[in-house]
């Protein structure tokens, strides 16, 4: 019975990556991170992660300081496209990176009948976003180009639940969901200061799957990021998809000879 629900979750991104690839092809300003879901389980447990998607690459790291109190640190950048040399017609372009960190305090058996385990991080991270949108002569009167830039920052609030099934008698399958609000300031902007301040509230929910062993797992994430103002009140585009795939390991940094 599991394996039906656990095809369609794995599936899913898989089908919608192209997809994203597409869509992210205007270049907004703001492009989300994925979301850190790390489900942390005991003290002194740690967890890594690497990452590549819509969104560009990542890395996150999540440890448990005590049984109940952990904090994490996230890292990304989006290093894939190319600026067109001067004197060449542009071309879309989109550069962004961000660092941040949160602390956050998890348990489990959030219901009753079940062990779920959750976590409730806020934290604060700070980036720098540049894009080029070329927009196609179809569509217009004469081939137009949009450039944006800006330094950011970022406060957030997470939720995150899940939890895990034995996969046969060595693989694991665990999945998580998340609910990130998240405001975005993007600070005066290089050589615009008529630009000045720009502001941004977010709901970005997602989903991860995660399968192989307890320390070792290949994840699968799909989300959104839905906007609370319009556009023209933000003063800035967003990413609305990301989707992303990558390895996570886990341990624990008091019992490292449980890993091997």
């Amino acid at each position: 019975m599991l394996l039906p629900h656990l095809y369609r979750l794995v599936a899913l991104p898989l089908v919608l990556l192209p997809a994203a690839f597409v869509l992210a092809a205007c270049a907004p300003l703001y492009a989300p991170n994925a979301v850190n879901a790390p489900l942390l389980a005991d003290g002194g447990e740690v967890q890594g992660a690497a990452r590549l998607g819509s969104n560009g690459a990542g890395a996150q790291v999540a440890a448990a300081l005590t049984d109940h109190v952990g904090a994490m640190a996230n890292a990304s950048t989006y290093p894939f496209d190319e600026r067109a040399p001067a004197g060449e017609p542009p071309s879309d372009f989109r550069r962004h990176r961000l660092v941040e960190g949160a602390l956050g305090y998890f348990g489990n058996g959030l219901f009753s009948k079940e062990r779920v385990r959750y976590a409730v991080w806020a934290g604060y991270g700070r980036g720098q976003a540049e894009v080029v949108s070329v927009i196609d002569p179809v569509l217009v009167p004469g081939p137009s180009v949009e450039t944006d830039e800006g330094r950011f920052e970022r406060f957030f609030v997470q939720v995150s639940a899940g939890g895990s099934r034995p996969l046969g008698e060595r693989l694991q399958v665990e999945s998580a969901m998340s609910l990130r609000a998240a405001r975005v300031r993007f600070r005066e902007s290089r050589g615009d200061a008529t630009r000045g301040d720009r502001r941004g509230h977010f709901l970005e929910p997602a989903v991860s799957v995660r399968v192989g062993s307890a320390h070792l797992q290949l994840e699968m994430q799909s989300g959104l990021s839905l906007p609370l103002q319009s556009a023209e009140a933000r003063g800035f585009g967003v990413e609305p998809f990301f989707l992303s795939m990558g390895v996570r390991v886990r341990f624990n940094a008091l019992r490292l000879g449980d890993v091997f």
